[in-house]
């Protein structure tokens, strides 16, 4: 768990920002816009680009996504429920 905060903070964004910029690109969206209410399927997001997303921020955090890791991040409605949840994976508070 330290190393994916080591490597998130390494990067000077914290996971919000990873998330939000990853989001944004992905969805092709003013990262301004973006809150954690931000409906992902109103911002156009479909399974493919949650994909890209998670590739995105791999490049930043380490963790590792089974099967019903997947399923779960699938079911996350808004950016704020992306976000928690990775949280949970690398082990940071919530804020």
């Amino acid at each position: 768990m330290a190393t994916v905060q080591a490597r998130v903070s390494a990067t000077g964004m914290d996971l919000d920002e990873i998330v939000s910029a990853a989001i944004a690109t992905a969805c092709h969206v003013d990262r301004s816009h973006l809150t954690p209410a931000s409906h992902l399927v109103d911002l156009g997001l479909d399974s493919m680009s949650l994909l890209s997303i998670i590739v995105q921020i791999r490049e930043y955090a380490s963790f590792e996504l089974n099967d019903a890791g997947m399923a779960r991040l699938f079911e996350c409605a808004t950016l704020g429920e992306v976000v928690a949840y990775l949280r949970g994976l690398t082990g940071e508070p919530s804020r």
